[in-house]
């Protein structure tokens, strides 16, 4: 498990190599926005402020993310 986590300056790109897994994510005033099973080849975009929790499933979960940059 992934922690819940968020990013105040910038947005998140994540992009799952391998495995499984899944996601969830809160907008800014805790409404549940996306809770959804993830696999090899995903690509979901985490606005700023928005919270969010990673699940790997048996077999485990391998994924980049890249934030974005204000400068």
């Amino acid at each position: 498990m992934w922690a819940p986590s968020f990013s105040h300056n910038a947005h998140e790109i994540l992009y799952v190599l391998r495995g499984s897994g899944c996601i969830q994510v809160a907008s800014y005033d805790g409404r549940n926005v996306l809770d959804q099973h993830i696999q090899e080849g995903a690509l979901i975009l985490i606005p700023q402020f928005y919270p969010s929790l990673i699940v790997a499933d048996i077999e485990g979960l391998e994924w980049v993310s890249i934030l974005t940059s204000d400068m």
